[in-house]
């Protein structure tokens, strides 16, 4: 029966060790890597959901603004009064030239 040398041994070890070593290390590499990739994945999706609620906002601000011109107008309407250079007093209602507020 054929038997190795102690020298030969401790080389077939080593060796059998360091590709099981290394075998276990690439294992954890790779799943490492696939973790970072759906990290990224995870990182992507927040950001379309984050860029809906942004949008969201914008929206909203839009609209605000058309609902706000709207009234504006139809109170001009109202009125027989423009109320672009104008302020309206929070006390009295009264509508004033912006002039008349600052002094210039």
């Amino acid at each position: 029966m054929a038997k190795l040398s102690p020298e030969q041994y401790w080389k077939w070890r080593t060796a059998a060790s360091e590709m099981n070593s290394a075998a276990i290390e690439a294992k954890y590499k790779f799943q490492s890597f696939q973790m970072a990739e759906k990290d990224i994945e995870i990182a992507k999706l927040r950001n379309v959901l984050y860029k809906q609620v942004v949008q969201t906002y914008q929206d909203r601000a839009n609209q605000s603004k058309v609902d706000y011109d709207e009234l504006k107008a139809q109170l001009e309407v109202e009125l027989g009064v423009s109320l672009k250079d104008a302020v309206i007093d929070d006390i009295t209602f009264e509508i004033k030239p912006l002039e008349d507020v600052t002094g210039t």
